[in-house]
């Protein structure tokens, strides 16, 4: 399943990027900061593998 964060690169949305991502969902992070969103792609990239992560920014 595929879920959408609003705001994924502040404290609350990478929080939860992070804990979806750890139980198997696909992210898309949505944000007005490509930078911040891709670092938060890396980051789950990392540490779980390519799941489809996303960035919309």
């Amino acid at each position: 399943m595929k879920i959408g964060i609003v705001g994924g690169t502040g404290p609350a949305g990478r929080g939860l990027a992070l804990r979806l991502a750890s139980v198997g969902y696909e992210i898309e992070i949505g944000s007005r900061s490509s930078g911040r969103a891709a670092e938060i792609v890396d980051e789950l990239i990392e540490e779980w593998g390519d799941r489809g992560y996303q960035l919309k920014g």
